[in-house]
């Protein structure tokens, strides 16, 4: 009885007890809820401000869409109308595309799917989302299940970014490799890489020129066992590859190859490359094959040793002719000089007058020829020197207004004042050029006149750039023919030209020595109307206002020396006749002696004041002759020697002032300047320190 009321108590207290396990429990529920909102904050918070996209889903029946991230929202173009979809509507409007945009993907494939339905972790998936119009998004996605406490899945978590620059970046990179690749890969140089032991790592196709061997058979043997070439340059070769190994300077070295019975040279470049601690791991070697360049080099190096032999043959023969025609020429200006002193005032003076013009004019053709093969040689230097500019213009002008007024022409000099009157420059240059240009004016013009302009250009300082005009009222030039006038041998082809004899080198000559002064010809002219012929040179102003005296050569100066013992080394019979006259009508005592043996001869028996020494002499030449005089005992060994030579080059001049000769005189002989070489030479010489007493026969 008792336990039946127990029981019935039992079941009457039942609700009060749920009242108040209720009352219980009604606190932990709030708490619960509490921290369920808060974390649902804190997780709408994260997605909020997370700047990647981010998706959770629910369970792998439908995979719906828990939560999603602002960002992912605003990619997918949707709001809170996104939550409860499923991952397939989601992502129904868009298409899926591999990382190499060449396939479709299946939404089986999509990385949130995949970690639901595998139950593992997907990481750094690459691949192109396709929004419905049409624009490609490439992405990089991480996703992971949501596993409960007895490992069941719950749902899924898909976070993603955009990485348009990644891809743009790896893009640019996969086309530089590609145009890497290509060029090394096309090169037609040999590209290859050793390692440490010498071992080929990489070659490119090309290498099968320097081995023999396609790429594939060539990795991992060493350089030694690859090429074929003497023992002497695969030492140096290897030297050069150690010696880059360990210093990591790039360095060079040339091997000769044999290859297919060939022999080929390949110039090879050899740098060091480094990993990313900065240590030497292997080099990079780029061989070239230069065979044909070497053979080229070679070839030029041949043509050079020719065109310098032709150069020396040309030269040769030019000093030869020179000295061929100046030797007879000289014999006909000396005798006509002497006859024309000896006949003054007769009938016959006009013929010698002629034979003189004409001398003259053959002396002109090859003084031309001569200077226009020292320009292109390169052997005319600059000789500056300080000058009178006003006086020594006047002079230059003075024979051809002599000139045009014979032909009836005028003549006018017209100086610039604003030119200072001692200047500084190569006088002698700066005359050929207004000789050949006042020559031209005078010869092309039959009425009217000449006229000689100098005005001052430019002035900075002490340098000054003169302008120089010739102009005329002759038959003028046509323009077809202006261009080629300045060439060699360009001569104007008309009634006129044929009646005025001439080279066709002096505008030539002319051009090549303005260059030379710093400045330029230039030419207007009509035909018919004359012509202006215009150039400039730089110039210096001369230290110093003071006017000095310009000395110039007498032609009567060989009678003012005191009479000296003169000994003449010549060979040919009309200078013999032609030099002995010349000083015994100054007051000299002569002696001829034919060759460079009866020289010395003559000189061991008896005393002379000097010797005139011909270059070229039968038997012993006046170089050799003048070196064993030198070699004399004293006081005969320094007897000044002065040599009388046809030979007109610079680089002859030169030859015979070093075999020891004092100063020379060139052939055809000119008196006023072989008088200023004797007195130049003698002036300060005591005849009597070389008087030997007489020996006995």
């Amino acid at each position: 009885m008792d336990d039946i009321r127990t029981k019935e108590q039992l079941l009457l207290e039942i609700p009060e007890l749920r009242k108040q396990l209720e009352r219980l429990r009604y606190p932990f529920d709030g708490a619960s809820r509490h921290w369920q909102e808060a974390s649902q904050v804190i997780l709408d918070s994260i997605l909020e401000s997370i700047p990647e996209g981010v998706i959770v889903s629910g369970g792998p029946s439908r995979l719906p869409v828990l939560s999603i991230s602002r960002y992912g929202r605003e990619m997918l173009g949707g709001g809170s109308d996104l939550i409860g979809l499923s991952l397939a509507d989601l992502l129904g409007p868009w298409n899926m595309l591999d990382a190499d945009e060449t396939q479709g993907l299946e939404l089986s494939e999509f990385p949130l799917y995949r970690a639901v339905m595998e139950r593992e972790v997907i990481r750094n998936c690459e691949m192109i989302l396709v929004r419905p119009d049409g624009a490609h998004i490439p992405i990089l996605c991480n996703a992971a299940p949501i596993l409960g406490l007895n490992r069941e899945v719950l749902g899924g978590v898909c976070s993603w970014r955009e990485i348009p620059e990644l891809k743009e970046a790896e893009k640019i990179l996969h086309k530089r490799h590609q145009e890497f690749k290509a060029l090394v890969e096309n090169n037609p140089d040999v590209i290859a890489r050793l390692d440490h032991g010498h071992r080929f790592l990489y070659l490119n196709p090309a290498s099968e020129a320097l081995s023999g061997m396609a790429p594939v058979q060539i990795i991992g043997k060493r350089f030694q066992e690859v090429i074929k070439s003497s023992d002497e340059d695969m030492q140096e070769a290897e030297k050069v590859i150690e010696r880059v190994l360990r210093t990591g300077k790039e360095d060079s070295v040339e091997l000769p190859i044999r290859l297919n019975g060939r022999r080929k040279i390949f110039q090879i470049r050899i740098a060091p490359e480094r990993d990313a601690e900065g240590s030497i791991r292997t080099v990079l070697c780029i061989a070239r094959d230069v065979t044909r360049i070497r053979q080229q080099e070679q070839m030029l190096r041949k043509a050079k040793e020719e065109a310098e032999m032709a150069s020396r043959a040309k030269s040769e023969f030019l000093a030869s002719m020179s000295h061929e025609i100046r030797t007879p020429l000289g014999g006909i200006l000396g005798m006509t000089e002497l006859l024309m002193a000896r006949v003054a005032g007769d009938s016959n003076q006009s013929y010698l007058e002629l034979i003189e013009n004409s001398a003259m004019s053959l002396l002109g053709i090859l003084n031309d020829i001569l200077d226009l093969s020292k320009i292109e040689a390169g052997k005319v230097d600059l000789e500056p020197e300080e000058f009178e500019f006003r006086e020594e213009m006047l002079t230059l002008a003075e024979p051809f207004r002599i000139q045009a007024e014979k032909s009836g022409l005028s003549f006018d000099v017209r100086l610039d004042p604003a030119i200072p009157e001692r200047m500084h420059g190569d006088l002698e240059k700066l005359k050929q050029i207004l000789r050949n240009l006042l020559s031209n004016a005078v010869k092309f013009t039959v009425k009217g006149g000449v006229t000689l302009t100098t005005d001052l250009a430019d002035k900075c300082g002490d340098q000054c750039r003169l302008r120089f005009t010739v102009s005329d009222t002759g038959i003028g030039i046509p323009r077809h023919k202006q261009r080629s006038l300045f060439g060699m041998f360009e001569q104007l082809r008309d009634h006129m030209s044929k009646n005025c004899a001439g080279t066709g080198l002096g505008l030539a000559i002319s051009k090549r020595l303005a260059g030379m002064l710093g400045g330029d010809i230039s030419l207007e002219s009509e035909k018919g109307l004359g012509s202006t012929f215009t150039f400039t040179a730089a110039l210096t102003c001369a230290n110093g206002s003071s006017r000095q005296s310009v000395c110039r050569p007498d032609a009567t100066a060989l009678s003012h020396l005191p009479p000296l013992r003169i000994l003449v080394a010549e060979d040919n019979p009309i200078n013999q006749i032609f030099i002995q006259a010349l000083l015994q009508d100054a007051g000299h005592d002569v002696r001829i002696a034919p060759t460079g043996c009866e020289v010395l001869e003559v000189l061991a028996r008896d005393c002379f004041d000097c010797v005139l020494m011909d270059v070229q002499m039968p038997e012993m030449d006046g170089m050799e002759t003048t070196r064993r005089i030198r070699a004399m005992a004293p006081p005969l060994c320094d007897i000044p020697i002065i040599a009388l030579t046809a030979y007109a080059m610079k680089e002859d001049q030169e030859r015979i002032m070093s075999a020891g000769m004092d100063g020379y005189v060139t052939k055809p002989v000119d008196i006023a300047e072989f008088s200023r070489v004797l007195r130049e030479k003698l002036a300060h010489a005591r005849p009597e320190a070389f008087l030997l007493p007489a020996r006995s026969a």
